[in-house]
């Protein structure tokens, strides 16, 4: 349905603004969301919505505060400054990180999904780098 699955972050255009939520279920007409905040919406596929990308950065306010306020992402740092050997090993160092403290530090789910978002955020920039050196 429109490429969305269980689990994918939207933005969904309302009255006064967006919401930012978490797919839950996915119907023939509608999708529901439930955002950081715990509120549930059914929100129809004609409307005014776009999916977020695991790394987009919507809000500096919901990162976390040991991040600052920084306007810069530094994985996108890393993948612009970075030889290919440097940030193939940033990116082992992160996720082996992760999977090494799984179920002893945060949240399970929580550590898996940025192990996820490591996985994806890398596979993504090599692809992007492929399809670049293609042209």
């Amino acid at each position: 349905m429109h490429g969305l699955k269980i689990g994918n972050k939207v933005k969904v255009n309302v009255k006064n603004g967006f919401m930012v939520g978490e797919i839950v279920n996915l119907y023939p007409e509608t999708f529901l969301i439930r955002t950081d905040e715990k509120f549930s919406a059914y929100v129809p596929y004609s409307s005014e919505w776009e999916k977020i990308p695991s790394s987009k950065k919507l809000e500096n306010k919901k990162r976390p505060k040991h991040y600052g306020d920084a306007e810069f992402d530094l994985i996108d740092y890393w993948c612009a400054r970075y030889s290919k050997e440097e940030l193939r090993g940033a990116f082992k160092s992160q996720l082996s990180k992760y999977a090494d403290r799984l179920g002893y530090k945060d949240d399970e789910i929580d550590e898996l999904d940025k192990i996820i978002d490591y996985s994806t955020r890398y596979r993504d920039h090599l692809k992007k780098v492929a399809e670049t050196n293609e042209k």
